[in-house]
């Protein structure tokens, strides 16, 4: 490759150090080959940041659905809430009947079980 530009670059000392990591013989060989391993690669980290990309959407589709998911399921949890809330006020009107069936029951049997004591005493007398 020809080399008919000549420039002169002023750069920080982190630039520098960059630069001198570089594989070749001096500055300008180490900077020439900075600059075309870029370019080269350019499309190589372009295809990689689209395949990120590509990935980022599908997680954010996956986190979409379970997010729906949650939803669908506190829907369901406040359904079952609910219904175990009527299941107790049921269950309590129904052991409030059975309390004042049994409480009417023993009533008629505790006046008839006076009938029968006192008829029983009528007979031993």
């Amino acid at each position: 490759m020809a080399k008919n530009n000549q420039k002169c670059v002023r750069m920080s000392d982190y630039t520098l150090s960059v630069v001198e990591k570089c594989k070749g013989e001096g500055f300008n060989e180490k900077f020439e080959n900075l600059v075309v391993d870029y370019d080269k690669t350019i499309p190589e980290r372009e295809k990689y940041i689209q395949n990120l990309e590509g990935q980022i959407k599908d997680k954010l589709k996956t986190l979409k659905d379970i997010e729906d998911r949650i939803r669908g399921l506190k829907n369901i949890e406040f359904s079952l809430e609910n219904l175990r809330r009527d299941i107790l006020g049921i269950t309590n009107q129904a052991s409030s009947i059975v309390v004042v069936s049994q409480n009417q029951s023993c009533s008629q049997d505790s006046s008839g079980a006076n009938e029968i004591h006192k008829k029983k005493k009528k007979c031993i007398s």
